[in-house]
């Protein structure tokens, strides 16, 4: 078998090789192998066939959904994309693979997956409605958040801080001791909804209540506490609410996620099914200690 590298003018062998690159990524090439090979059964009995169009739509999709989430031109998403197949090792064999198994777990689930009037109607409302600039607080206890609600309303009444000041030394003090990811923005949040379930329904259901200005008692969640200061209101954009394409868009959105939550509790089911005898050392130590990665 003829020697894959050589150094120092000294060949390194497949078989020197093969057991440490067995240790370090086996499980996930195996569990990748698996699932390909139960996909194509899956296909099969459905007489489904995936074509190299419905990989290229893949990567169109792939590419499509890293410009929305990552809210970037062609080119930088492009860009992303290729640090992502880097940073996971997907070169142009398991690359190719990644795709197709996507396609054959879309067309698999794609007569399933459904979207609902009511939840488009919901998403254009969450990004077209009446949309909040709020602060936020938390701590890690509802005592905690009451201490910092009070001495931050103390301050305010004693006169040092009314108006703009209050949301000075909200964000400072969330800056300062906010466990939440927006503690380096001094816990702005920009166009939250109150309809947007993202949220805790604690949350929105106070900052529906508040007026620009105002602090909200203490929101209990079901890791630690919560205050908000809503700093302003922006209206709904009727003409977006009722825009047709804006909602075609906002459907195409929806299905591809649900189709995408779909495929994933697909390719979990079926590698539950099966059980592999590993006979390499190197590559069942690999599968026994694994971290089950997603192979999707």
């Amino acid at each position: 078998e003829r020697s894959p590298v050589i150094v120092l003018d000294q060949p390194i062998g497949w078989n020197e090789l093969r057991p440490a690159l067995a240790e370090a990524s086996g499980a996930q090439v195996l569990e990748e192998a698996l699932l390909d090979r139960l996909l194509a059964r899956e296909l099969r009995d459905a007489g489904v066939t995936v074509t190299p169009a419905d990989a290229s739509r893949e990567e169109r999709e792939l590419l499509a959904s890293v410009q929305r989430a990552a809210g970037v031109d062609e080119a930088r998403a492009t860009a992303m994309l290729a640090e992502f197949r880097r940073s996971r090792g997907l070169g142009p064999v398991r690359y190719r693979a990644l795709l197709e198994r996507n396609a054959g777990l879309r067309a698999l689930v794609a007569p399933r997956a459904t979207v609902a009037e009511s939840d488009v109607d919901l998403a254009l409302r969450v990004r077209h409605g009446v949309r909040h600039r709020v602060r936020l607080l938390v701590l890690p206890t509802e005592r905690a958040a009451a201490e910092a609600r009070a001495a931050l309303l103390s301050g305010a009444a004693s006169g040092a801080g009314s108006g703009p000041g209050l949301e000075v030394r909200f964000a400072e003090r969330a800056l300062r001791e906010s466990i939440d990811a927006t503690a380096s923005a001094g816990g702005l949040v920009e166009g939250m909804s109150p309809e947007d379930p993202a949220y805790p329904a604690g949350v929105r259901s106070v900052l529906a209540g508040l007026r620009p200005g105002e602090m909200s008692p203490v929101v209990a969640l079901d890791e630690g506490a919560a205050v908000l200061l809503l700093v302003g209101t922006t209206p709904a954009d009727q003409g977006a609410l009722t825009n047709a394409a804006l909602r075609e868009r906002a459907r195409a959105e929806l299905l591809t996620r649900t189709q995408r939550v779909a495929m994933d509790e697909l390719a979990t089911q079926l590698l539950a099914q099966v059980n592999p005898t590993v006979l390499d050392r190197s590559l069942g130590w690999a599968w026994e200690t694994r971290a089950r990665p997603d192979a999707r």
